[in-house]
């Protein structure tokens, strides 16, 4: 079990939420013990790995209109890789000073869910680690 933090909304009036990710035991391959044997648990941030995990299925995201009248052309989406390369939670960070869209939040983030990794590795190990994926789209 690990605590999830989310910040919502232009930086002076940001929104916070916070709420805990847990794994249901059999709910996929893995997922019994997403974290890696040497980890003391899923990480709650960025560390040290000694192979970072590469995408080998990745799925583009719709660009939906609201962004595309906006001007939006892109975002930043964070997921958490199990060990066994699925993954498993998702969320979205933008430029300071930018108005999210919840549209093309929604998208970026439905589409990382269905990303596929060869996992993060410490000491040959696989691990769980979290990935930064950028998500663009052609200016309107």
């Amino acid at each position: 079990m690990t605590q999830v933090r989310v910040a919502r909304g232009p930086k002076e009036s940001q929104v916070f939420a916070t709420g805990e990710l847990r794994l249901a035991a059999g709910s996929f391959a893995g997922a019994d013990s997403c974290a890696g044997p040497d980890q003391a648990g899923i990480p709650d941030g960025y560390f040290y790995v000694d192979e970072l995990p590469v995408a080998v299925t990745t799925a583009a995201p719709e660009y939906p209109a609201s962004a595309r009248a906006r001007g939006i052309t892109g975002g930043l989406v964070n997921a958490l890789v199990c060990r066994s390369g699925r993954v498993i939670d998702t969320y979205a960070s933008w430029p300071v000073g930018s108005i999210p869209d919840r549209a093309l939040e929604e998208a970026a983030t439905d589409a990382a869910l269905r990303w596929v990794f060869r996992p993060a590795r410490v000491a040959g190990q696989p691990v769980a680690a979290w990935v930064a994926i950028p998500f663009h789209f052609p200016p309107p």
